[in-house]
């Protein structure tokens, strides 16, 4: 699986969905749901090196929000 700053596969996530979840997914659909993971996790990434570590963990949600209106999501 992916190691921290690299993304998954979709040969990554099917093979979560199925040892983790007991879910067979089509190779479309665990390409298509990697994209929507490796995408999140460059937004989470990207918000978490704008707070400092005692931040209110309320502001990393509107860290997030402000990300994406900007539209760097």
């Amino acid at each position: 699986m992916a190691k921290q700053g690299e993304g998954f596969s979709g040969a990554d996530v099917k093979k979560m969905a199925a040892e983790w979840h007991g879910i067979e997914l089509s190779d479309a659909r665990a390409a298509g749901l990697a994209g929507e993971l490796n995408g999140l996790n460059a937004a989470t990434r990207s918000a978490a090196r704008r707070l400092p570590y005692d931040t209110d963990p309320a502001a990393f949600t509107s860290a997030l929000t402000r990300l994406k209106h900007k539209g760097r999501t």
